[in-house]
């Protein structure tokens, strides 16, 4: 088990929004009114804050990383992911319980390596 893990939230029921496609475009759409239906902030200016990610480096489905002032999520679908997911920590970056994994993103990335999930790298 990861280290830190039990900070980690998986959401299956993601307020009964979908990404139309496995597409960059429409994960981001689907960030957005995630960010909305659950009330976090802020919802302005997902897209650019918006780390594009890879569901299984090999074929490198859309995903995306996106910090918002309660934490940061990851949004998930396609490859090893046929249903969506939000996973999250949902603790600020400047919270002294995430501190020694690094942080909130920190903590996160760790744990999406170990679901196959990487930054893009170049990609878009």
């Amino acid at each position: 088990m990861l280290e830190g893990s039990e900070f980690v939230t998986i959401d299956t029921d993601v307020y009964g929004l979908l990404p139309v496609a496995d597409s960059p475009d429409s994960i981001v759409a689907w960030a957005e009114d995630y960010c909305e239906a659950a009330s976090l902030s802020p919802c302005v200016g997902v897209a650019d804050r918006a780390v594009a990610m890879c569901i299984e480096n090999r074929d490198c489905h859309p995903a995306v990383l996106v910090p918002f002032d309660e934490g940061t999520a990851a949004f998930l679908f396609g490859g090893n992911f046929p249903d969506s997911q939000v996973i999250a920590v949902w603790r600020p970056e400047s919270d002294p319980d995430v501190a020694p994994y690094g942080g909130a993103r920190k903590l996160l990335e760790d744990y999406l390596a170990t679901v196959e999930v990487y930054p893009a790298l170049g990609r878009n």
